[in-house]
């Protein structure tokens, strides 16, 4: 076997150390129970692997992988196409998105589920909501509320949602951002509206949004919907 020289080494361990940072995420979110915020429930890190492409991976306290997510942004910044897989519970769930269809999915320990519907006018897909708001940005923050329609992959099928600046007195979030703008997004039907609680975002001045509260994508360690408070962190350029 040759000798490696001194230098050679050297660079190697450079090289190994640069693509470590490449692969650090830039966005890192730690949710929260609701109902007590000191208890953390999951971590989420956020990797953008190419201009289209976001890998999340979901970690347990014990920083456990407990789930993935792939965001595809190729059919646009508000409708990601995704599929997210909660090694947990054995549970894949995805939206697929076309230039004028849907398609959902879900396989709950093999019980599995889908449909097909038309692509809404004012189409919003999982994580592409912080983008949608930023397209709505002057009238929102100037007071004008602005309807949208959200793919929610557990009921196979579109819920109407409402989106609005709220005061900060309004949140669940009390004084723990330095953030500039509140915002809301409440489901227009009344009966779903008594089962689900509004969702309540923060953001600051560059646009980035600072906290989520309201229901996760993820269930809870029992396998029951959970609340939560997320509190994102920014390492590089990109925001959510």
């Amino acid at each position: 076997m040759t000798n490696r020289s001194p230098s050679a080494l050297l660079l190697s361990l450079l090289l190994i150390l640069a693509s470590r940072v490449v692969a650090e995420p830039e966005i890192l979110g730690s949710a929260y129970l609701l109902e007590a915020p000191d208890i953390l429930v999951y971590r989420e890190t956020y990797e953008v692997l190419d201009e289209q492409t976001t890998q999340v991976t979901y970690l347990s306290p014990e920083d456990e992988v407990i789930a993935e997510k792939r965001l595809d942004y190729s059919t646009g910044e508000a409708t990601p196409s995704f599929r997210l897989t909660d090694l947990r519970f054995e549970q894949v769930k995805s939206v697929s998105v076309s230039q004028d269809r849907l398609q959902f999915f879900v396989d709950e320990e093999g019980k599995k589920r889908k449909k097909e519907r038309d692509r809404a006018k004012t189409q919003v897909v999982d994580a592409g909501f912080t983008h949608f708001l930023r397209q709505n940005w002057s009238g929102l923050i100037n007071g004008g509320d602005v309807d949208f329609d959200f793919a929610f992959v557990d009921r196979l099928d579109n819920v109407s949602l409402t989106a609005s600046k709220v005061d900060q007195s309004d949140t669940p979030f009390g004084n723990q951002f330095a953030a500039s703008h509140y915002f809301s997004m409440a489901l227009d039907n009344a009966l779903l509206a008594l089962l689900v609680d509004p969702i309540y975002l923060a953001f600051d001045d560059q646009q980035r949004l600072l906290a989520y509260a309201g229901r996760s994508n993820l269930k809870g360690p029992k396998g029951k919907p959970v609340d939560v408070i997320i509190r994102y962190v920014y390492t590089g350029a990109r925001s959510l």
